[in-house]
């Protein structure tokens, strides 16, 4: 999914969330997304649908329920649980 792709789902999405002036920082954050989850992010915001997924126990239904994430949250999250599950779970269980 190319940058002005991305632009439009997540307004789309997330219109609240998204103004223009904070889509830059987003867009940075999707950029450093871990690899193996960013098809699954992307997935949602083409269809609106989350794909199975879980690290360490964790899933987007689960980060929202716990941890009153948004699903774009929720990706983020999953991808740091990919990139450093120690951190980011001793942050989840706190």
């Amino acid at each position: 999914m190319n940058e002005q792709e991305l632009r439009e789902r997540i307004g789309e999405r997330f219109p609240k969330l998204a103004p223009e002036e904070n889509m830059a920082v987003i867009l940075k954050s999707i950029a450093e997304i871990h690899p193996e989850v960013r098809p699954k992010l992307e997935e949602f915001l083409r269809t609106g649908m989350t794909p199975p997924y879980e690290l360490e126990g964790y899933d987007v239904a689960r980060l929202m329920r716990e941890q009153g994430m948004h699903e774009l949250a929720a990706y983020m999250t999953l991808s740091w649980l990919k990139k450093d599950p120690v951190k980011a779970l001793k942050s989840l269980q706190n």
